[in-house]
């Protein structure tokens, strides 16, 4: 039976303080509760303690914490809860941001497992409803896992998290509200556990009949992702007459473009964002920078909005980076280009238009107005060759018809002036920059993003090289706040087997760093440095932390017999000709990019001779040679690429030797290479070099799914429908879907697609239950500029009746160039059904 652990009285009433009052005076008397018991020697204060340091969250915006965490502090409370025995220190560390190795030893030195302090957690979350929230929340972004050294995956993680989640929300904890709401959505999608999604909306609904601010709000979002605008509207009301900071701005969106209630962009900038934004709430800062930038209500203020912008990322900058500017991007980049209402710049603007493009471009993230806006900034840039960026019709002329493309570039984009209206002030300008007299904020910077960056950086008490510290299976955690005695305890723990690498590197540094192992005879050293790499070899703690120490410094390698290291000079060799490849890749530079590639696998890089292998597909000769060679070298992944490489040639190619298919893909998936299990799958299922054997070419799918390959699981999926369309094997269909639908990370570029799938897998399987989960799941994908979520999400509008936005949607994918929409489009009419929408 195990053993329940309590808090004191005075902890218990501080956490009601802090977390269930939404006011600034009561999180205010809860801290220093807190505080008086922490002194008083208890090791659990300690804990809840640094949880305050480290921020409430966003919809505790009016609380007196910030949402920044205050480092210094979060990590002294921490370690004094560990040292003093609390498990509770333990958790919230792992919870937020896991353990530093100070703070790993002191665990160890306490407990004798990982296994133990969980016990120990497990026994205070049967009585704490605040423990059992902080371990849910732990289980669910993987602070458990790393802590006992496990691999599992986002479901696994979500099953174990939910029970003690719940039991939190419960025992009327209305801050884990959003968190559970969220795993409920997640495990239960669809009618997966229509008991479940219930309870959660009962225990919602006391939440919003008790008056809990959050909870109201967060029943308005529910609508508002609906686009039941007006019942949204109602809660956002209720939870913005308490001053909830994120109910108010949300009325503001409301009336600013008409959702649940007639446009009002007046009474939006008058009566919601400016005071919000005056109180230092960071999104409406956003907003009312938007509002003078486009003139919503009033001539356009290119001064005002400029002025805002940089009070919102001064704003960002004192939150320590914790919110996105990406959409001031657009706004600041034009002013500072044309100096409108601010000192003009044009080579610190053409270099961060470009910085600005190519993240939209890699990740998009903006509205399609301020893309649309970028878009035509980057035609100027190109037009005109400003700053470092070379003229280029072919180029202005993409960017110019992208722009253009947008509905309603003709409304918000034609109308701005894109000529400098003084001559005189660019003349001053060019004066000024020849002079090296730019303003100081932005004299070093390279693009504006850079400048604030390294302006949060240093707010945040960052130092120039990260410690990075290598667990079991390769997890890494990445520290940018520590002192000598953290070097020293990762050392420690690397002689004791616990890490597996010690390094200090930085992104801002390029491909410098500095790495530790421990080996029998001490610790390797392995440095690189502008492209020269050396290593040596100390046996004593103290030795390598005297090097560790000095680069941490700034000061550079200390010490002698350093000896030079070929593969790494070699690998940064390998580097800059990718590097140029890939530039001539973007440039459309075909032969530029082939002599650079020739230029790496001639030196041995494997990587470039399977580029070169690809680049040669069709000629089954050259090709071969290329992946041939690569296979000969001395990096595993290359290694196994080349075989996969030869595998999928040989299978695709009519010249090629079918005979040797499954040899080649079968060293490669030995090799750990996951595509290579899908491709013998196919070659089961397609009798391709082999018989057909269905049980066998699943098989090979299930050894892909098993390792994380999301083109493998959309894969099986299809096996579960026949060549109609018409599904046989719904519940394994449904259970792989799952996975490629709700995984986001940067390995599934198959989301997309899989939430279509899924959503029309799970209206075969029950569309009356599952109707709402589909809607959602196409909306998503549309939401992201998937054509075919686009094209799915207007049939459900054409399922509601809603025949306008039905037919406004299908002309936008049709445009789009999404073929089953203009077909579709061009028969609309045949029948009268459609009549109003004419």
């Amino acid at each position: 039976m195990m053993i329940v652990k309590k808090f004191q009285p005075l902890v218990r009433e501080a956490i009601d303080l802090i977390w269930q009052h939404y006011d600034a005076e009561s999180a205010k008397r809860g801290q220093k509760m807190l505080q008086q018991a922490a002194a008083a020697g208890d090791a659990d204060a300690w804990a809840l303690l640094a949880r305050t340091y480290m921020g409430i969250g966003e919809s505790w915006e009016n609380s007196v914490f910030p949402i920044a965490e205050d480092t210094d502090e979060v990590h002294r409370c921490l370690q004094k809860s560990i040292e003093g025995g609390s498990a509770a220190g333990v958790l919230c560390a792992i919870e937020h941001r896991d353990l530093t190795p100070v703070e790993h030893v002191a665990m160890l030195a306490h407990w004798e497992t990982p296994a133990t302090v969980l016990e120990e957690i497990r026994a205070y979350a049967a009585a704490e409803p605040m423990v059992a929230y902080l371990l849910g929340a732990a289980y669910k972004f993987g602070g458990v896992s790393l802590l006992l050294g496990e691999n599992d995956g986002q479901r696994e993680r979500l099953k174990q998290a939910l029970p003690f989640i719940e039991a939190a929300v419960d025992s009327g904890l209305a801050y884990g509200l959003d968190l559970y709401k969220t795993c409920v959505r997640d495990m239960y999608r669809g009618d997966g556990n229509p008991e479940k999604i219930a309870k959660f909306r009962r225990l919602e609904d006391g939440f919003c009949r008790a008056g809990v601010p959050h909870a109201l709000y967060s029943r308005g979002e529910d609508l508002f992702n609906q686009e039941k605008y007006a019942e949204a509207l109602g809660y956002y009301e209720k939870a913005a007459a308490a001053r909830l900071d994120s109910a108010l701005y949300s009325l503001g969106y409301m009336y600013r473009h008409g959702l649940g209630v007639k446009e009002d962009s007046r009474k939006a900038f008058e009566e919601y964002f400016l005071p919000l934004a005056v109180q230092g709430h960071v999104v409406s800062m956003y907003q009312v920078a938007d509002t003078y930038f486009w003139g919503d209500f009033f001539a356009r203020d290119y001064a005002k909005a400029y002025e805002w912008c940089e009070k919102a990322m001064n704003r960002v900058v004192q939150f320590h980076g914790f919110y996105d500017y990406d959409v001031l991007m657009p706004l600041i980049c034009y002013c500072k280009l044309y100096g409108r209402g601010t000192s003009m710049d044009r080579n610190l603007a053409a270099r961060s238009i470009r910085e600005e493009m190519l993240r939209e471009e890699q990740k998009p993230v903006l509205p399609r107005y301020k893309r649309a806006l970028l878009q035509y900034l980057m035609a100027e840039v190109y037009a005109h060759g400003y700053g470092p960026v070379a003229q280029n019709e072919e180029l202005a002329e993409k960017y110019r018809r992208e722009a253009t493309e947008y509905e309603g570039f003709k409304v918000m984009l034609e109308k701005m002036s894109w000529e400098t209206e003084n001559e005189a002030e660019v003349r001053n300008w060019k004066n000024s920059a020849a002079t090296n007299s730019r303003p100081a904020a932005l004299a070093e910077a390279e693009t504006i993003r850079d400048r604030q960056e390294a302006r949060i950086a240093a707010a945040d008490g960052r130092r120039q090289w990260r410690l990075c510290t290598e667990w079991r299976q390769k997890y890494g955690l990445i520290f940018s706040h520590y002192n000598n005695a953290e070097l020293q305890a990762a050392l420690a723990m690397l002689a004791k087997d616990k890490y597996r690498s010690v390094a200090l590197n930085s992104q801002q540094a390029g491909e410098n760093y500095l790495e530790a192992y421990h080996e029998q005879d001490g610790y390797y050293l392995l440095a690189a440095i502008d492209g020269r790499a050396v290593h040596k070899q100390v046996k004593e703690l103290s030795s390598a932390l005297a090097v560790l120490t000095a680069w941490a410094d700034g000061q550079g390698l200390h010490g002698e017999d350093w000896q030079a290291d070929e593969e790494v000079a070699k690998n940064k060799q390998w580097n800059e000709y990718l590097q140029i490849a890939q530039e001539c890749e973007e440039r459309e530079d075909t032969e530029g990019r082939i002599k650079a590639l020739t230029a790496a696998a001639d030196s041995g890089c494997g990587y470039a001779m399977n580029l070169l292998g690809v680049i040669n597909c069709q000629n089954l000769k050259t090709a071969s040679t290329w992946f041939l060679k690569a296979t000969l070298t001395s990096d595993p992944e290359d290694v196994a690429m080349a075989w996969y490489s030869l595998g999928k040639l040989h299978k695709e190619n009519p010249q090629g030797d079918k005979l040797a298919i499954l040899r080649y893909l079968q060293k490669a998936a030995d090799m750990g290479y996951a595509k290579a299990w899908l491709e013998m799958g196919i070659c089961y299922l397609r009798g391709i070099g082999t018989i057909v054997d269905y049980e066998k070419g699943v098989a090979c799918y299930e050894k892909a799914i098993a390792m994380g390959d999301y083109e493998t699981m959309l894969a099986r999926a299809h096996l579960c429908r026949d060549a109609e369309g018409e599904w046989h094997d719904l519940d394994t269909a449904i259970a792989v879907l799952e996975r490629v639908a709700y995984e986001k990370n940067d390995e599934n570029e198959w989301q997309n697609e899989g939430r279509v799938m899924l959503a029309n897998a799970l209206l075969a399987k029950d569309k009356q239950a599952n109707y709402t989960c589909a809607r959602d799941l196409v909306r998503e994908a549309a939401g992201e500029g998937f054509a075919e979520g686009a094209w799915n999400l207007a049939h459900f509008y054409k399922d509601e009746g809603n025949f306008t936005s039905y037919r406004k949607l299908l002309c936008r994918t049709a445009e789009e160039g999404y073929q089953p929409a203009q077909e579709e489009l061009d028969h609309i009419y045949d029948t009268s059904e459609w009549s109003e929408c004419l």
